[in-house]
C-alpha cells in the first residue's frame, strides 16, 4: 500500500469516526430533549401535560429537523393514553 493511500485510509477513518461522533452527540441532545419534556410535564394536570407534552415535542421535531434527522410522534396514541389517564383520575 502506499502512501497516498495510506493517507486516504487513516482520512477515511477520521472522518468516518467523527461523523459518528457527531451522530452520538445528536442523539444525546434528542434524548435530553425528551426526557426534559417528560421531567417539565409530570406534575401537570393531564389536559396541561398533554398541550405542554405536544408543543415540546413539537420543538424536538424541528430541531431533529435542523440536523437532518426524523422524529415520529404518535399524537393519537399520546391523546388517547391522556383521555385514559382523565378517565382514571375522574372514576
Amino acid at each position: 500500500m502506499g502512501l497516498q493511500s495510506t493517507k486516504n485510509t487513516q482520512a477515511q477513518g477520521e472522518t468516518s469516526r467523527c461523523a459518528q461522533s457527531q451522530r452520538e452527540q445528536i442523539k444525546q441532545e434528542i434524548r435530553q430533549r425528551i426526557q426534559d419534556t417528560l421531567q417539565a410535564v409530570r406534575d401537570l394536570p393531564s389536559n396541561d401535560c398533554l398541550n405542554e407534552t405536544r408543543n415540546k415535542l413539537s420543538a424536538v421535531e424541528l430541531y431533529c429537523q435542523s440536523v437532518g434527522k426524523t422524529l415520529v410522534v404518535q399524537r393519537t396514541f399520546l391523546s388517547l393514553t391522556m383521555d385514559s389517564l382523565d378517565d382514571q383520575n375522574s372514576g
